[in-house]
């Protein structure tokens, strides 16, 4: 049982024993934190300040504060790396961490965190809130319960790579709490760990009878669906977690590909306006979001969804910044699809910096070989040669278009043109010319 009091010298001497660390945007707020730690005899050289989450950073490494205090939401970033950190350096009942922030989803932020921080304080609040908190955390520390007790014997067990001797212990853990929603999910990522997948996928499903949002068991059990290949489960397990708790860049990729893996391409909208939210997007999340819409688009093309194909087409543009390469790869699927129209819209989205590239003008001309007549698409393709914006595709077309017309003199000096800058062209150059004057070049082996 968890006694109800403790000694108030003991509770003040081991507040003055920890180390603090507080992350605190703003200076004054800081200080007014930092005299509330001084006024219940905290040492002055315990306590550090940070107003930058590259600097709390630092602090923690230098100087492994077992008390973290820090603001969660900053404009490079969250506290996420600062909690991270401070769970690496102490464990659990050796540290406390408390987050502040203005909005009202630090609520959720604390539920993803729950085993990870210890109190939360919505700002703005009170220095006698932020005292009251302190201790509370401090309490809770030192008087766990006989079920907390446990489940830190477990930890200690998985820690030293013991699963089996950790499972025990969790097995009369359970037996110690009316609702052992920790327990079923240490024991869950144990047998993990053990190669016992079916059992660890009922324990978190015992977990979650007992705690439908329990954020550890439903991130466990998404990355257990995902690692053997149920994509369509944990992509419903993914949707409970995006609808009640926030994403970091790498938990929101791994959505994006999970949904895509199993074709639940409409769940991509969903993600894309959670996307939207997240104000720090690594390469990670850009570049899974680019090709899960990359690839819905081309599932709709295939099944002659256009309009559809090109919303999917377009987020994807969106995110990669109108990126050259990414816009000539939706243009090539357009054009094989024979959407003329659309490919024309992606090309008007290519920036200006980009026109000078002659894949601009090669995807230019195969839009116009679908729009333009024999002759008028013979003279783009000729002006395009001379001016040194020739590619294989136009040199193909070209020669192709004279060949038809009799021209085979100037095809031949096309293909001349276009050896000096793809030397493997001469052969198949001329097996189109010959292929339409087959009179005049019964072989070409002279030519290779």
């Amino acid at each position: 049982m968890q006694p109800t009091t403790l000694d108030p010298k003991e509770l003040m001497a081991h507040v003055q024993l920890q180390t603090y660390l507080l992350v605190e945007p703003t200076v004054g707020f800081a200080m007014s934190l930092k005299a509330t730690l001084q006024a219940l005899k905290v040492p002055t050289n315990q306590i550090w300040m940070a107003n930058k989450l590259s600097h709390a950073k630092t602090l923690i490494e230098q100087h492994r504060p077992t008390v973290l205090i820090a603001e969660f939401n900053w404009d490079d970033g969250t506290a996420t790396e600062l909690i991270n950190l401070t769970e690496a350096n102490f464990e659990r009942s050796q540290r406390v961490v408390i987050i502040t922030g203005h909005q009202a989803t630090i609520s959720k932020v604390a539920a993803a965190s729950v085993e990870k921080i210890d109190s939360h304080l919505l700002k703005p609040y009170s220095i006698d809130t932020f005292r009251s908190q302190l201790l509370k955390s401090f309490i809770q520390k030192l008087t766990p319960t006989e079920y907390d007790k446990k489940l830190r014997e477990a930890e200690l067990k998985t820690s030293a790579n013991d699963f089996a001797g950790a499972i025990e212990i969790l097995e009369v853990a359970k037996l110690m709490s009316p609702q052992p929603t920790s327990a079923y999910f240490l024991k869950g990522t144990n047998l993990e760990a053990l190669g016992q997948d079916e059992k660890a996928h009922a324990a978190y499903r015992r977990a979650l009878t007992l705690e439908a949002h329990h954020y550890r068991t439903l991130t466990a059990m998404y990355h257990l669906q995902v690692r053997r290949n149920q994509f369509k489960e944990a992509t419903d397990i993914a949707r409970i977690i995006h609808s009640n708790f926030p994403v970091d860049s790498n938990l929101l990729a791994s959505f994006f590909e999970c949904a895509t893996n199993c074709g639940n391409f409409e769940e991509l909208k969903s993600l894309y306006e959670i996307y939207r939210t997240v104000d720090l997007r690594n390469e990670t999340l850009n570049t899974a979001a680019q090709n899960s819409f990359f690839k819905a688009g081309l599932a709709q093309l295939s099944v002659e969804a256009f309009d559809q194909a090109l919303e999917f087409f377009d987020h994807g543009i969106k995110i990669s910044g109108r990126d050259f390469n990414y816009l000539e790869n939706v243009i090539t699927a357009l054009l094989r699809a024979n959407v003329v129209s659309q490919a024309e819209t992606v090309l008007s989205k290519v920036e200006p910096k980009d026109m000078a590239n002659p894949s601009f003008h090669r995807l230019s001309f195969l839009i116009d070989r679908k729009t333009l007549s024999n002759d008028e698409l013979l003279n783009r393709g000729r002006e395009l040669i001379f001016s040194g914006m020739g590619s294989p595709d136009i040199f193909r077309v070209v020669v192709e278009l004279l060949a038809q017309a009799g021209k085979e003199t100037l095809a031949e000096s096309v293909i001349n043109k276009a050896v000096e800058s793809f030397p493997d062209l001469r052969a198949p150059l001329y097996e189109i010319l010959n292929s339409h004057l087959p009179n005049q070049y019964p072989s070409i082996k002279h030519s290779a």
